[in-house]
């Protein structure tokens, strides 16, 4: 098998490039196996790389190292790649999707065991007719948020840049107006009305800790759907803890709607923001899809 590791040197705070290509380096020092690093030098080029690699046929296991918008665009460019896996060494601002167990310190963090992990198959999920995502998209405020957190980044940790950008957005527009339509479990369901945000989730955690979507699972082939009506500043304040703790599906029944399925369309009066593993886009609708079974996904070792 071999192993290819495609670095973001943009990721997170500082450039660990040296650092993450020494470890490497050192890992297989000893050993047979075939591995080759490269550094991106662009926006997309992960995906690029991620494609030219996986088109090769050969059994190959790809590493994503930076954040969830890295893991993101590898994904894009092998998923459609039977005999390539993939996977992702964390040092990004955020870091979420490896906390899909919880918010203890992540395996995902400790190069041997990623390297030398076991695979699983999981689920995916489309974003209308050309991009997919494996961790959770939405559509509102907290899209509106993502947006922001991307300007900040940069000079200040993960946390940090979600809360200042969290406390800008609350003097936005915070009214959408949305047409829902969801496949769900029990059938279709219509939902209009306004809505603070629409989230569709396969993982669990977003937005550098918050945890919208406990009852996500990987490889359960659907969706959880978050449907939070417009609430005022103040509540949203308010509704901080419960939301971090992922209470809220419980707690806040009279303002989140909460349903597992497989398809999500949201149609609004005017564009929005629109997020999917980071990844911001505006729009005046919206379609999120399962996908189920479509990649393969390696875990760290025990």
């Amino acid at each position: 098998m071999r192993h290819v590791f495609i670095i973001n040197p943009k990721a997170g705070k500082g450039n660990k490039v040296s650092e993450i290509k020494a470890k490497i380096l050192s890992f297989f020092a000893e050993k047979a196996e075939k591995f080759d690093i490269y550094v991106t030098e662009y926006a997309g080029h992960e995906s690029e790389i991620a494609e030219k690699v996986a088109q090769s046929g050969e059994d190959v296991r790809i590493y994503a190292v930076g954040g969830d918008g890295t893991l993101n665009k590898v994904v894009r460019g092998m998923y459609k790649y039977k005999n390539a896996a993939v996977t992702v060494i964390p040092c990004g601002s955020g870091n979420d999707f490896v906390k899909m167990g919880g918010r203890e310190k992540s395996a995902f963090y400790e190069l041997e065991k990623v390297i030398d992990g076991e695979e699983r198959v999981i689920d995916m999920y489309s974003v209308g007719d050309d991009n997919v995502g494996v961790n959770i998209s939405s559509v509102g405020f907290d899209a509106t948020i993502c947006a922001e957190v991307n300007k900040y980044s940069r000079f200040m940790p993960g946390k940090a840049a979600y809360m200042l950008s969290l406390l800008i957005c609350l003097f936005t527009k915070l009214k959408n107006p949305f047409n829902i339509t969801v496949d769900g479990e029990n059938g279709r369901q219509q939902i209009t009305g306004n809505h603070l945000l629409c989230a569709a989730a396969n993982g669990c955690f977003y937005g550098g800790s918050f945890y919208p979507s406990p009852y996500a699972r990987l490889d359960d082939g659907l969706l959880d759907f978050i449907l939070i009506k417009s609430v005022s500043p103040f509540l949203i304040l308010s509704f901080l803890d419960t939301y971090k703790k992922g209470t809220h599906i419980e707690k806040l029944k009279k303002y989140v709607t909460y349903i597992r399925g497989k398809r999500i369309e949201i149609q609004g009066k005017e564009k929005v923001a629109v997020q999917y593993d980071g990844n911001v886009e505006y729009s005046d609708s919206a379609v999120f899809e399962i996908m189920p079974k479509a990649l393969r996904f390696v875990f760290p070792k025990a």
